[in-house]
């Protein structure tokens, strides 16, 4: 688990070039660049097997002026490997999976995943 925590953490706070959804071949896929002290080196993200993806912004009365559209620039605040468990009372919806291992932050979104693999630069890693 550390190597995957390290390669995480090399590409913290790398900014948003591409967000790729893939639901035929489950994966998303983030293009990165980080800039770190003048140099940029690009980077990819991918997570791959996904079962299940939930898009999350904050409340809107909450956050009034916050318009997630309308940023001209997206930073991957943090990636967190952690079990989350989603509920739902709709009786269409309770026949499908909401557990999700994955937590990213996007500014103040949340994009849950629940993937079995993880890829940083082609460097794969299991999550499950």
């Amino acid at each position: 688990m550390e190597g995957i925590i390290s390669a995480l953490n090399a590409i913290h706070c790398s900014a948003i070039n591409n967000i790729n959804v893939d639901l035929l071949n489950k994966e998303v896929t983030f293009d990165l660049s980080l800039v770190d002290k003048g140099k940029v080196t690009n980077h990819e993200l991918k997570f791959i097997n996904c079962i299940s993806f939930l898009w999350l912004e904050k409340d809107k009365y909450a956050h009034e002026a916050y318009d997630f559209s309308k940023c001209n620039y997206y930073e991957l605040t943090a990636v967190n490997l952690k079990s989350i468990s989603a509920t739902s009372d709709d009786k269409w919806l309770k026949q499908y999976p909401m557990e999700y291992n994955v937590v990213i932050e996007i500014w103040e979104t949340a994009l849950l995943i629940h993937a079995k693999e993880l890829s940083i630069d082609h460097q794969h890693f299991s999550i499950l």
